[in-house]
């Protein structure tokens, strides 16, 4: 099964959000960055002999540099041309701007319907955000969340109910 589709900035932006609070290995990523960066500033802060509440503030600082590279580097990477997806009983395959990449089923974290929208969340914490303009009507939708979710569950043996932790 195959369907082209292009994304929006702002779709993109909405799934960030969604996958920092409801994916538990996204948030603790991001939080052992933000660790990271709070830890540097304030560390370079205080060897630069300021005061304990200035030394807070450049640990502040920095997170907040991190949290905003970290929320653009996705909006960097955005493509918003239009990609064409494929679905096959052992892999998808995906093509924009003339290159292509295979996944495994086995590489998937996360196929289901979120609103009007397919996620196809992978491991590597990327996914593909299919629109609701990427189908005829919602029935095609289900039928590929459907068809899609028994290729991956066939791949994975079941395995993909006991990985909550790669959930996007």
């Amino acid at each position: 099964m195959t369907f082209e589709y292009s994304s929006t900035r702002s779709a993109l932006w909405r799934w960030y959000w969604k996958s920092l609070f409801s994916n538990r290995v996204h948030r603790t990523v991001w939080l052992v960055w933000m660790l990271a960066a709070f830890l540097a500033g304030y560390g370079a802060s205080h060897l630069l002999g300021k005061p304990e509440p200035e030394a807070a503030l450049g640990g502040l600082a920095a997170c907040l540099c991190v949290a905003a590279l970290l929320a653009g580097y996705p909006q960097l990477r955005f493509k918003p041309q239009t990609r064409v997806l494929t679905l096959l009983p052992d892999e998808l395959s995906t093509t924009i701007r003339g290159q292509s990449k295979t996944y495994s089923w086995q590489d998937v974290a996360r196929f289901e319907a979120d609103g009007d929208f397919v996620i196809i969340g992978l491991k590597n914490l990327n996914a593909f955000i299919v629109p609701p303009t990427a189908f005829r009507d919602r029935r095609e939708r289900e039928g590929v969340v459907e068809q899609g979710r028994a290729w991956w569950h066939a791949a994975t043996g079941g395995m993909e109910k006991n990985s909550s932790s790669l959930r996007l």
